[in-house]
């Protein structure tokens, strides 16, 4: 009997109220909980497209930096050809006289006093003739792409090593009644 005088109803409703009371504590230790979890996760997302966002600019200027680069070699390559191409300046340079340097008649046909005084000269002297701002090589090749000697030997400038950046550009020219390829390769 004494069992059934403790279970009063008021004695219930203060077990309800605890019970709810108790409950509605857990449910608010899961809130925090559960956004805790989330400000984690925002802060997360915050830093990775930051890094993202980062990534992003520095592959773009990568890429833009490098095809600067490259216009520049292209124009360089284009410069250099252009002036061996043409018969030079004064027409019938020496070494002392030489504003430009040429080496074909001004038709496309090489001119071999010309392209050897070319070979001879000193390359830095060379390199400002031509106005070129990077390195340059340059070697000659017959109708099946094999290197041909026109001069004391078969090449004029620096051998490209350990570049960056290579261009090469093809000319077409005519030596002793055949056609050649004149390769122009700028390099940084």
């Amino acid at each position: 009997m004494q069992d059934r005088q403790r279970n009063t109803p008021g004695d219930r409703k203060l077990c309800i109220f605890i019970d709810q009371m108790i409950k509605k504590q857990m449910k608010r230790q899961k809130m925090k909980k559960a956004q805790i979890w989330y400000t984690d996760f925002m802060i997360a997302v915050l830093i990775f497209v930051i890094a993202l966002v980062i990534y992003y600019e520095y592959i773009t200027n990568l890429s833009l930096k490098d095809q600067i680069v490259i216009d520049e070699l292209i124009a360089d390559a284009k410069s250099i050809s252009t002036s061996l191409v043409s018969g030079g300046n004064p027409y019938n340079w020496t070494n002392e006289t030489v504003v430009r340097i040429g080496i074909t008649d001004g038709n496309h046909r090489i001119d071999q006093a010309k392209i050897d005084m070319f070979y001879a000269m000193n390359y830095t002297k060379a390199h400002r003739l031509l106005g070129a701002r990077f390195n340059y090589y340059i070697f000659f090749e017959n109708s099946t792409n094999d290197r041909i000697n026109i001069t004391s030997g078969d090449a004029i400038g620096l051998v490209p090593s350990g570049y960056n950046k290579l261009i090469q550009i093809t000319r077409i020219l005519i030596y002793r009644h055949e056609i050649i390829k004149m390769q122009v390769q700028v390099w940084w």
